[in-house]
């Protein structure tokens, strides 16, 4: 009988420590560790807004991945004009790239926000793809839409947060 009741809590204790209560997030789902929001500065990069009117080139300030609910994810971009771009993105699969125009089960671009304006999306795709050696990832956007014109850039040392 003492068997078996130490035998559970071998068990017990093997499950909670397997489990994923935060949605897969960390090196395993990503390719890197979470980051402390202390890191959020650190982004580097500039993303592009064109075919709307005069080019105006936006300097990243910060930016992060966050976490959102179930596999959906923000990908955040604040400009050091106090403009911000936001991505809703559903991370699926180990795949790097996300559409707006993939499938359910693909990785997707869900919502895409400059400033509080929600933006009607042409074809569009992001890649968000980890650099263990920073911590953080190395983003390519390259956003379409309908009456804002394009949002292209890179931007490197995004952290993902908690």
């Amino acid at each position: 009988m003492k068997k078996a009741k130490y035998f559970c809590f071998i068990l017990s204790v093997t499950l909670i420590a397997c489990s994923d209560d935060d949605g897969g997030l960390g090196t395993d789902f990503w390719g890197i560790p979470i980051s402390g929001q202390e890191q959020i500065k650190n982004s580097e990069g500039q993303i592009v807004n064109q075919n709307n009117g005069p080019l105006k080139a936006y300097q990243v300030d910060s930016a992060f991945v966050q976490g959102y609910q179930d596999n959906q994810h923000i990908f955040k971009l604040y400009f050091n004009t106090s403009d911000s771009l936001f991505l809703v993105i559903t991370k699926s699969d180990q795949d790097f790239n996300y559409h707006s125009d993939a499938e359910p089960s693909q990785n997707r671009i869900l919502h895409a926000v400059f400033n509080r304006d929600t933006l009607e999306m042409l074809p569009s795709a992001v890649s968000i793809q980890p650099r263990p050696e920073y911590n953080g990832f190395h983003t390519v956007t390259n956003l379409h839409t309908v009456s804002t014109g394009t949002f292209n850039g890179t931007v490197n040392e995004v952290p993902l947060i908690d």
